[in-house]
């Protein structure tokens, strides 16, 4: 079998061609914007195992060499507003946090194309579970629902898979949105970005991927020019079609 790719690079298949796909296989992580997501992902995930957020902070300083270019002072500000904000804490209006899922490992098939990832928190409510993904990114939070659809329904599937209980994808917590220009109370923040899919509809919206992934593999593929073109390791746009061709020859 081969080896599995990340969930969390599979809306790099937003152009389903081979350069696109390669992608998958190299984490983005070197950025100050992704360190600082890391970061500040891991002082919550502290905090909701039971730490006080000073000290979630100091813990995760600590483990500085995992974001050596986070910018600290951003973190501490996203991490505060996410503790003062009530619907973060039990009782609130999206569910409970489980502590025990908190990043944990989490494998699915999509066809026969393995994948692996870490998700960043699943809420119960009603009795139910829902992923929620945390993204400090510039992006706008309904389009960040649609931008990482493939990636959330693969992350509630592998949840669904690895546990036996079916889980669901929650929607998005967007943290840039704690801070609009009109100051506003955590509480009052627009930060949740509701989807609340079941599980049959995640396990249809993976049937996208899947195609695409089949096609990669019968060596068959698209260009589709977009804002993605800037993340992809290929030359811009028509170039990377011989970049491509040179791929598959190789």
């Amino acid at each position: 079998m081969s080896v599995p790719k990340r969930i969390s690079a599979l809306n790099n298949m937003s152009c389903p061609s081979l350069a696109a796909l390669r992608t998958l296989d190299t984490e983005r992580t070197h950025s100050m914007k992704a360190n600082s997501g890391s970061a500040v992902g891991r002082v919550i995930q502290l905090w909701i195992e039971g730490s006080f957020v000073e000290e979630a902070l100091l813990t995760a300083k600590r483990e500085g060499e995992a974001y050596p270019k986070a910018d600290w002072d951003l973190v501490a500000k996203w991490a505060r507003a996410y503790v003062a904000d009530a619907r973060n804490h039990p009782g609130g209006r999206h569910g409970e946090t489980d502590p025990a899922k908190c990043e944990a490992e989490v494998k699915l098939n999509i066809g026969c194309h393995p994948f692996v990832g870490h998700i960043d928190q699943v809420r119960r409510l009603d009795g139910r579970l829902w992923v929620w993904d945390l993204k400090s990114g510039a992006g706008q939070g309904v389009d960040m629902v649609s931008d990482y659809a493939w990636q959330q329904a693969a992350y509630a599937v592998a949840c669904t898979e690895t546990w036996g209980e079916e889980v669901g994808f929650g929607g998005i917590i967007r943290l840039r949105g704690y801070f609009p220009r009109a100051k506003v109370e955590p509480s009052e923040a627009s930060v949740f970005f509701e989807a609340y899919w079941d599980t049959a509809k995640c396990r249809q919206v993976l049937s996208d991927p899947q195609f695409l992934l089949d096609m990669l593999g019968r060596g068959e593929y698209l260009q589709l020019p977009g804002r993605h073109c800037r993340w992809c390791p290929a030359p811009s746009y028509p170039h990377c079609g011989d970049h491509i061709e040179e791929c598959f020859a190789s």
